[in-house]
């Protein structure tokens, strides 16, 4: 299966050079640090690999200076009236309320209900708890928010663009994020009560959606609340938004996770600040981790709120953001209920922003967005819905009361059960305006049965962002091919084997762990992954593939898909990068799976065939060659070689610079050691070979093949000093790169291109220099005629460069060294020898065997028990199968009319009964 990812790059002149750069100083210090940091087993990776590019990105943000009005002065100064905490006593902060509210009110207490709070103080509630009125005029007033201009943008886009460059190593990754994103909800809040001053800031808990099957499919993400999470937005009443960072895009579920209730109750489980906040709290308890992770869950990797510097172009940011600053507040009341005063519990430590640091807004400094002016004289919460057994209705008609659980909880509506409902209740097909918003329920699909569109349909949407531009001719697309082994948790695919008409339900015939050789080659690691991210039955996967602009703002990502049944399962997809043609380009490539475990790059080896380890920072400009296209379809023509429907296309390994392996068996980040060669494209040359076995450095050349393909080698069961084994059978590799001894490349031994085991190559059969061809076309020669390689004089065959002796082309060792075992042609095996073969086989059955009496024919196939010889014999039954040869390595049997020769791996033996090797 090939899917190719597009990553853009600078577009350039017709010309591109790709190159491998180091990676930034200050991401390789982060990387490291959080990595040491956390517990790599419980932590997805991707999300520190996100968390490093966000602490860095912010400084590529362009910072405009707007041409404003006085006009426009005092609109800003009106919703930053924020008190002095330093200069103003409580009572004297409290005043009465104005449509900017920074407004005073007795503390209220709490409520199961709405709170019955004085007139003064604003209850923010969950967005599915308001009724149709209160949820149009909140729709109402972001709306017009967005439409009134302030400069050359609207005053919801300065709100915005706020939360961006410069404010955010201020807003975030420190103890400071709870109380300056508390002061930045309330400064959104009084520009929205401007217009509306009954609007408060409704807050969404994405914790009632993360109990749905799919949360994809929440009634949330419909017209009547925030609109489709599909890629652009085109419904509900933020539809076919323009933001300042490209169009309003949305990938929902694509990665990163929602909130639970059994993170917050962690979180809500500690006692002071420092154990829940940055960069102190462990991952599953700092809550500003946990925020991110729902960022990244709504914009996935185009949309605007996977990017911390774009987030509030989203208004869904928002009502997240309320649902944050709702826990801070539950875990505040808390304090106070155990004595702890949340208004000075502010971590302090090195590497921690002071408490007189300024916040941003007005004099206020660090400190002032612990005050607990906030919710004692300006706003308040009405807690979450809940139910029970005997009481099941949650408040509102778009949630259910899920009774199937332990402890019975409020869950959201998915859009067909909504559907569902309105159909019950005859309003399917209405459409009430409401204050000139129409909502109308009709515009949810109806859906006939329980099935909904599987999310890992859906694409990903990019915005095709370059610094001040969204346009994707300045995006330019690379090839990246993608290997991945079987995720660890696809526990058993339903492809059983077959045992003498029994069926092994234990595991299917596609697993690497059914197989010892692939169990060593293909181990697995322990690995942090997302909550949700367990055994499925879906067969596809998704590998993401991810570019970031070090030098250029902006970001591209697309997916690959992988077959999930396999051992391994290759991909190939295009992704991009900034054109070369603005200037060089510098940008990071990554890739994860869908449960956020990082992959392993590799980049092409600068004048080789070869891939070595990388980071995945790259380096284009506009020098030759060509390693770039500028639009889809020319990187589909760039990158696979077409014959005009003569020979089948193929990949063209020039133009592909990087690669990645998704093994599940290393810690991120990698450790970088360069090699001549890990990962490569094409096979050793016979003439390169040579060259370095002539330079007496065979070791070296076993070493770089072992590199190359470690699963190579095969535990025979065999033992390299034992002089009393069989000449096993030689698997005949008829790949494209084999060798064989045929003409015109015929190598037989008659002069004058015979060799003997003659001085001055005399090859002598003495241990410890066995010859051995190596798994899987493995060959032993044993004493007491064994031949021994010497250096300089050794001859490793690995694949490819694997030598077959067939007739008539047949490779004989003159005496004294002479081969005992005699490889006939295929048809004296297969045909008039088989009886011969079988009566051979009984004959030696459970005695010692060597070469001298006649051996195994016929090479045949390497499969998961050992090599197999067929031919056709006379027939037999199950009963007549041979005993074991030779320490229970060898047996055969017949099957049908062919007999079977088989060779059992070490530390098994054949089973007469079964007709197997078992351990």
């Amino acid at each position: 299966m090939h899917a190719f990812i597009f990553l853009t790059l600078i577009i350039g002149t017709t010309r591109a050079l790709i190159e491998e750069i180091p990676l930034p100083n200050e991401l390789s210090i982060c990387f490291e640090s959080l990595s040491r940091k956390n517990d790599m087993t419980k932590v997805p990776c991707t999300e520190i690999q996100w968390l490093c590019m966000q602490k860095s990105l912010w400084r590529l943000v362009d910072h405009s200076i707007m041409n404003i009005s006085d006009a426009d002065r005092k609109w800003i100064d009106a919703i930053l009236q924020i008190p002095d905490f330093r200069s103003a006593t409580s009572a004297a902060a409290a005043a009465s309320t104005t449509g900017t509210g920074t407004a005073t009110a007795t503390a209220t207490g709490s409520g199961r209900k709405r709170r019955q709070a004085a007139a003064s103080l604003r209850i923010r509630t969950e967005y599915r708890m308001l009724n149709d009125l209160e949820r149009d005029q909140y729709h109402r007033a972001v709306t017009t928010l967005k439409q009134l201009p302030i400069g050359n943008v609207s005053r919801y886009d300065f709100i915005a663009n706020i939360h961006r460059g410069d404010a955010i190593p201020v807003a975030h990754f420190s103890p400071n994020f709870l109380g300056w994103n508390r002061v930045y909800l309330l400064i959104y809040e009084n520009a929205l009560r401007q217009i509306d001053p009954t609007v408060t800031v409704p807050y969404f808990a994405s914790d009632l959606d993360d109990p749905l099957e799919d949360p994809t499919h929440s009634v949330i993400w419909s017209d009547i609340f925030l609109g489709n999470g599909d890629g652009v937005v085109r419904t509900g009443p933020y539809g076919n938004w323009k933001t300042p960072s490209g169009p309003l895009v949305r990938n929902i579920g694509s990665m990163g996770q929602l909130l639970s209730s059994s993170r917050i109750g962690r979180i809500l489980s500690k006692n002071r600040t420092e154990d829940i906040s940055e960069p102190t709290a462990p991952y599953d308890t700092n809550l500003e981790r946990q925020q991110y992770l729902v960022n990244r869950w709504i914009g996935g990797g185009g949309g605007q709120m996977s990017d911390l510097n774009s987030a509030a172009h989203d208004p869904a940011y928002f009502n997240h953001l309320a649902y944050v600053d709702y826990i801070w507040e539950q875990f505040r009341m808390l304090q106070r209920q155990q004595g702890i005063n949340p208004a000075k519990d502010y971590p302090v430590g090195r590497g921690i922003p002071s408490t007189t640091e300024p916040i941003g807004f007005g004099t206020l400094q660090n400190i002032d967005g612990y005050s607990s002016y906030f919710t004692e004289s300006v706003y308040t919460y009405e807690y979450l819905p809940e139910c029970s057994i005997d009481h099941t209705d949650c408040g509102s008609v778009y949630l259910r009361c899920d009774t199937t659980v332990h402890v019975p909880r409020c869950v959201s509506l998915t859009r067909h059960e909504w559907n569902l409902h309105l159909k019950a209740t005859g309003q399917l097909g209405t459409s009430p305006s409401l204050g000139g918003f129409s909502f109308g329920q009709s515009a949810l699909p109806v859906q006939s049965d329980n099935k909904q569109c599987p999310s890992s349909d859906r694409g990903i949407q990019n915005r095709y962002r370059v610094d001040d531009m969204t346009d994707i001719r300045e995006w330019v697309y690379i090839p990246v091919e993608i290997l991945s082994r079987r995720p660890p948790e696809k526990a058993i695919y339903d492809s059983y084997p077959v045992f003498h008409s029994n069926v092994i339900y234990d595991g299917d015939v596609y697993s690497p762990d059914a197989y010892r050789v692939l169990r060593n080659t293909l181990h697995t690691v322990r690995l942090g992954k997302y909550d949700y991210c367990k055994d499925t039955s879906s067969n596809a996967g998704k590998i993401f593939i991810k570019s970031e602009g070090l030098n250029y703002y902006g970001s591209y990502q697309e997916y690959a898909i992988v077959d999930n049944r396999l051992a391994l399962s290759s991909s190939t997809a295009y992704v991009a990068v900034r054109s070369p043609e603005l200037g060089m380009t510098q940008t990071l490539i990554t890739a994860h799976d869908s449960c956020g475990r990082m992959c392993s790059a590799y980049c092409k080896i600068k004048g080789r065939s070869e891939y070595q380890p990388c980071h995945g920072a790259l380096q284009m400009t506009s020098a030759t060659p060509k390693q770039y296209s500028v639009n889809f379809g020319e990187v589909i023509e760039d990158t696979w070689e077409f014959y005009k429907n003569r020979y089948f296309p193929k990949v063209k390994e020039d133009n592909v610079f990087i690669k990645f392996f998704c093994s599940y068996n290393e810690y991120w980040p990698k450790k970088i050691e360069k090699s001549p060669t890990v990962m490569s494209s094409t096979k050793t040359s016979n003439q390169k070979m040579h060259q370095l076995k002539s330079s007496g450095v065979q070791g070296a050349v076993k070493k770089t093949f072992n590199e190359v393909k470690p699963s190579i080698r095969l535990n025979t069961g065999v033992q390299p000093k034992n002089t009393n084994t069989v000449s096993l059978p030689q698997r005949t590799n008829t790949a494209p790169q084999q060798r064989t001894n045929t003409a015109p490349q015929q190598r037989t031994n008659t002069a004058p291109q015979q060799r003997t085991n003659t001085a001055p190559q005399k090859m002598t059969n003495t241990a410890p220099q066995q010859r051995t061809n190596t798994a899987p076309q493995q060959r032993i020669n044993a004493a007491p005629q064994q031949r021994t390689n010497t250096a300089s004089q050794q001859r490793i065959n690995t694949a490819p460069q694997q030598r077959t002796n067939t007739a008539p082309q047949q490779r004989t060792n003159t005496a004294p060294q002479q081969r005992m075992t005699q490889m006939n042609s295929p048809s004296s095996n297969m045909g008039a020898n088989a009886h011969h073969s079988q009566n051979q086989m009984q004959s030696n059955s459970g005695s010692t065997h060597n070469a001298g009496q006649g051996g195994i024919r016929n090479p045949g196939c390497l499969l998961g028990h050992g090599c197999i010889v067929a031919g056709s014999c006379r027939t037999c039954t199950h009963g007549q199968k041979i005993a074991c040869i030779k320490s229970s390595t060898l047996f055969a049997h017949c099957q049908g009319t062919s007999l079977l020769i088989r060779r059992c791996l070490s530390n098994s033996r054949f089973d007469s009964v079964t007709g197997t090797c078992i351990m």
